[in-house]
């Protein structure tokens, strides 16, 4: 798990581009959303043209920046859904944040 320290930019992205799959071709999907969940169980969703947070990089990849802001284990889920709502990917992972110990 990796490790940051409170107030870092920590970058939530796609490991590997969103995929048409029957072409196996990078493609954008008509919605992309990140779910971010707080150490303390607040969940904030972020959404590709609608959140100035999050980024298009390339044909199928995004990113967003967070800055954590309390210490624990925060959570993360990007996910990409066609215009019928069907999920074309999902992604999940968490990342550490140490407790401050200097003010």
């Amino acid at each position: 798990m990796a490790v940051y320290d409170i107030g870092d930019a920590v970058k939530l992205y796609t490991s590997t581009p969103f995929t048409d799959q029957e072409t196996s071709t990078p493609t954008d999907p008509d919605v992309v959303r990140f779910i971010v969940r707080q150490p303390d169980g607040t969940t904030t969703a972020y959404v590709y043209g609608t959140d100035t947070e999050v980024v298009r990089d390339g044909t199928g990849d995004y990113y967003m920046l967070v800055r954590p802001d309390a210490a624990g284990v925060w959570r993360w889920r990007v996910e990409g859904e066609s215009s019928g709502g069907h999920a074309l990917a999902a992604e999940e992972s968490h990342f550490d944040v140490l407790p401050q110990v200097v003010s």
